[in-house]
């Protein structure tokens, strides 16, 4: 157990022991580094059986939209960090009916295509921001922000149908943004985008 073996490092440290103080103290540090990975491969591993394992994709079941959200962008990993600096979602739980399997699904796509579109952008200048809120007692809301290059009108209008893509010379089929439009829609919710050029 990690927690064990930085504690009982810990305790040596304190007490003068047969290493020095230097060492030791460095060993403590890679111990809780090791310790805080260990918890994020544990997120990712439980986030995966949660995404696998679902009974019902179409379960009306108390989900938290946070939660989901959290769990996209864990998801997406290193990928999503490196190519943008990412803005996560805090506050309260966000509960509503659906499928977290659905919905943690669609973050996941519409993270991807967040992360294609900051590609473009310097080194560190590429931003996706999730945002989790309620905009009435009726309605909740994810949204997915970026500060990629932008759509024109006629490429907005379209981006929702299957086949449609603008990244065909760069494996993309256009198919994510159909699905999560295909997978919001059947548990009741809608979809829509804002962009400009730029």
């Amino acid at each position: 157990n990690l927690d064990l073996a930085v504690e009982a490092v810990e305790e040596i440290a304190a007490a003068g022991g047969a290493l020095g103080e230097v060492q030791l103290r460095e060993l403590a540090e890679s111990l809780a580094e090791a310790r805080e990975g260990a918890r994020r491969v544990k997120e990712v591993v439980v986030d995966l059986l949660t995404l696998g394992t679902e009974s019902s994709p179409d379960s009306g079941a108390v989900i938290d939209l946070l939660g989901c959200a959290q769990s996209a962008i864990r998801l997406c990993g290193a990928g999503l960090r490196q190519a943008a600096r990412v803005v996560g979602p805090e506050g309260e739980p966000t509960r509503v009916r659906g499928a977290a399997q659905r919905v943690v699904q669609a973050l996941i796509n519409l993270l991807t295509n967040a992360m294609h579109a900051v590609g473009g952008r310097a080194k560190g200048a590429g931003c996706v921001e999730v945002r989790v809120g309620v905009a009435d007692e009726r309605t909740a809301f994810v949204e997915v922000r970026d500060n990629g290059c932008g759509m024109d009108e006629a490429t907005r209008l379209q981006v929702f149908e299957p086949h449609f893509t603008t990244r065909s010379g760069s494996g993309g089929r256009g198919l994510g943004l159909a699905i999560v439009r295909r997978q919001i829609e059947a548990m009741g919710g809608s979809i829509a985008v804002e962009s400009t050029l730029g």
